[in-house]
């Protein structure tokens, strides 16, 4: 009850409540904006007197957030199926997910939130560190995730439920608290150790001489030092043929127990062994390594304490090739309890069951390793150790070091690159697009960063936005910037189209295309338009793609969009297309248009299409005038400039038509002020008050050039 207030199971009931209100509403439909509530109310709690977000911290912040939005499409698939799945299905939907794990940084736990969240009367919550907690109170003993397991998992713990009379909302609480203690252990009768293992290395901590190891010499070596050999020789033989290459696999790969310390006989309360390249030493060369203590295990990669020289390179290289590194790196690693970053010494194990989330990500400490230690590694606790099988446990490990390997080339070539792709066996991955924040957009465009920010969650909340005004307010210059904007950071691409009178739904979507056969005659294939050629590309990124529809309004937007009517509204959805086959937006596909009122108002554009696009409205902002000038230091009296500019606008009098500032945002301004007011400003008044030649007149350069130009 010290964790348990009923302040927050009431907090948490809440929370839940409108997370099933949105289930029940919308799942397999979420909008990006909709499974972000999602993450943040299933991740509310309260304790010691203020709410905060944390329940599943991290599994469901931060980065994996940021994922699975990015995987919108398959999130919304997978939750709808879960969600509605007759309960007798739900075993082969299960298996199904752990099989083809289909949602990145989703974890083994992403099927148990939406049962639970169904109905938290018949399902549980199954998280890595809540089945350590039941393995510890109950001696569960399935293993291996499958939609049998966690069945068998959801029965033991309604079984401690109904024991305890808990309620839904304490359980997580209950099996996450760190056992006062000492646990029971569970022993895997296949395990390569033992408890006694822990046993014995518990006893040369706290009696680190060699008077202890010697007393106890058969025991350590037929619990300890054999077992731990013939795993660490299993996992060698069965490594990839491209890492054994690499390493030396038979010679100098086991620690000792004893100390060389000139006859004061001291013992290490620890025992490793390291794969290291074949010619190197293990105390100096990078590694894939196995350590174990009094209670833990760990497996992972290192450099060996007097390797300055490999640590140096390391760095160097890290750092060089972060982006692609974290690209080949992220997928394989994701889901795993790597922790990154040298570590402080702890007892008992708690700290290893899950990551701890005050190590560096890793995508933080390729960029600097130096700064939390060249150290990458999960720890087992020895209460999870004990509960595998050699085979599991070999398994594991041959994972992580697959995993991890690409690392190890980091240390030992000056240009690792090419080595790292060979090992992958494809492919550079594609370089991710340089970031562009927004204060960067907003210095650029002289534009308030946040009414830019404003833009942003538009097009986030309705995927295509048209940014809409007068000539001359730099609607396209705008459009380009706010795409840069978007794809900053990711591996998507942004295209321009301009659209005409004549563009039809056969340039856009598809149509019946001539082409020449050999024979000199003519077929007639039905093609690919532009936007699906553009979705198919975007097929193949991870992150956002944007098209640009410049002067979207001088089509006939209704023909050129189709069945695209359809589908911007409703971006979950397929549709059969009329030269056949089925098509959908890719969830990572937005839509920018630019629309010059001037040649068509907004009241003019059909009501269904408005209703699919946020408007943006972009219309003279003198101050962007003031700004581009002040910053460039063009020493053009700008001031006079805005004040004809304003009377202009005036006498227009229809914001629709008003003269904007793109025209005048140029370093050679005072050069070239009057051709463009003679050429570019003039022939469009003369057009606009075409009836009303004495208001032109007094606009004509002769009649302002002085007050501009003093």
């Amino acid at each position: 009850k010290e964790h348990v207030s009923d302040k927050r199971i009431k907090k948490r009931q809440d929370s839940e409540s409108e997370v099933r209100k949105l289930l029940s509403t919308m799942a397999g439909k979420f909008q990006e904006d909709d499974l972000r509530e999602f993450l943040r109310l299933i991740n509310q709690d309260y304790s010691k007197g203020k709410n905060y977000q944390a329940r599943f911290s991290m599994a469901y912040s931060g980065y994996n957030t940021k994922r699975l939005v990015e995987q919108l499409e398959l999130v919304n698939d997978w939750m709808y199926q879960i969600w509605n799945v007759d309960e007798t299905g739900i075993r082969s939907l299960l298996d199904k997910f752990y099989t083809e794990t289909p949602i990145k940084n989703a974890g083994t736990a992403f099927p148990s939130l939406i049962l639970y969240l169904r109905d938290p009367s018949k399902f549980n919550l199954c998280f890595k560190k809540m089945e350590q907690g039941l393995i510890r109170l109950t001696g569960f003993k399935e293993r291996g995730y499958s939609g049998s397991f966690y069945l068998k998992y959801n029965s033991k713990v309604n079984e401690l439920k109904e024991r305890y009379k808990l309620s839904p909302q304490e359980l997580d609480i209950l099996l996450c608290i760190d056992e006062k203690k000492p646990p029971t252990i569970v022993i895997n009768p296949d395990c390569p150790f033992d408890k006694k293992t822990f046993e014995l290395l518990s006893g040369l901590y706290s009696n680190p001489k060699k008077d202890f190891y010697s007393a106890n010499k058969d025991d350590f070596k037929n619990y300890l030092e054999s077992p731990f050999q013939d795993l660490f020789h299993k996992i060698a033989k069965e490594l990839p043929m491209q890492v054994k290459n690499y390493l030396e696999l038979e010679k100098q790969l086991f620690s000792r127990i004893l100390k060389n310390d000139w006859g004061k006989g001291g013992a290490w309360d620890f025992y490793w062994g390291a794969l290291y390249p074949k010619g190197g030493k293990r105390i100096r060369d990078p590694q894939l390594f196995m350590w174990i203590n009094r209670d833990r295990l760990e497996f992972g990669f290192y450099i060996g304490e007097y390797g300055s020289d490999q640590r140096n390179r390391f760095t160097r290289n890290a750092q060089a090739n972060q982006k692609i590194l974290y690209n080949i790196m992220n997928e394989s690693l994701a889901g795993s309890d790597v922790q990154y970053g040298e570590h402080d010494e702890f007892v008992g194990g708690t700290k290893g069951i899950g990551v701890d989330v005050s190590r560096p990500s890793l995508q933080d400490w390729l960029n600097n390793p130096e700064e939390s230690g060249v150290h990458a590694a999960v720890l087992l606790p020895k209460e999870a150790v004990l509960q595998y099988s050699t085979e599991q446990l070999s398994k594991e490990i041959i994972q992580i070091y697959q995993a991890l390997f690409p690392l190890i080339l980091l240390a030992i070539h000056d240009d690792p690159m090419p080595a790292i792709l060979d090992y992958i066996g494809g492919e550079e991955p594609k370089l991710l697009n340089l970031e562009y924040p927004l204060k960067d957009f907003a210095e650029k465009t002289s534009f308030n960063e946040a009414s830019l920010e404003q833009w942003v969650r538009a097009i986030e909340r309705k995927k295509q936005v048209i940014i809409y005004g007068p000539p001359g307010t730099g609607k396209t210059f705008m459009a380009e910037h706010l795409a840069r904007h978007l794809i900053g950071g990711g591996d998507g691409f942004s295209e321009v189209v301009q659209f005409h009178p004549a563009y039809a739904y056969e340039d856009f979507i598809q149509g019946i295309r001539p082409k020449a056969k050999g024979n000199g005659q003519l077929d007639y294939p039905v093609m690919p338009g532009r936007f699906l050629e553009f979705c198919e590309k975007a097929k193949g990124c991870k992150n956002l793609c944007v098209l640009i529809v410049d002067e979207i309004n001088r089509a006939n937007l209704a023909r050129v969009f189709g069945e695209l009517m359809y589908l911007l509204e409703y971006r979950n959805r397929e549709v059969p297309l009329s030269g056949g086959g089925a098509f959908r937006i890719p969830d990572n596909v937005r839509i920018i248009g630019t629309m010059n009122t001037a040649d068509r108002s907004i009241a003019l554009v059909d009501h269904a299409l408005r209703r699919r696009f946020a408007f943006l409205a972009l219309y003279p902002n003198y101050e962007i005038l003031k700004r581009y000038h002040g910053k460039e230091e063009t020493g053009f009296p700008v001031e006079a400039l805005i004040e004809i500019l304003k009377e202009l606008n005036r006498m227009i009098a229809d914001r629709n038509y008003e003269i904007g500032m793109s025209f005048f945002l140029r370093m050679d301004i005072s050069e070239q002020i009057e051709d463009i007011w003679s050429m570019e400003i003039e022939p469009y008044l003369e057009e606009y008050f075409f009836d009303q030649p004495a208001k032109m007149d007094e606009f004509r350069w002769a009649k302002i050039a002085e007050k501009i130009l003093g």
